[in-house]
């Protein structure tokens, strides 16, 4: 295998670390109050764009 099964699991674990972090920031930012089980969701479906697409739209309320 090489380095494919530690780099396969590298890969797995900072994906779930990055989703965990860009869901607790879109729950725990103050900006966004009235549609925040939107972007939520959102962000937990589509990770990164989620996120800047929060960024962007979900922190102009």
């Amino acid at each position: 295998m090489g380095f494919f099964a530690p780099l396969a699991a590298t890969y797995v674990v900072s994906a779930i670390v990055f989703m965990v972090l860009a869901v607790g920031f879109v729950a725990l930012d103050t900006k966004c109050k009235s549609a925040r089980p939107k972007w939520l969701t959102f962000t937990a479906i589509t990770g990164p764009i989620g996120l800047v697409s929060y960024v962007i739209l979900g922190r102009k309320n």
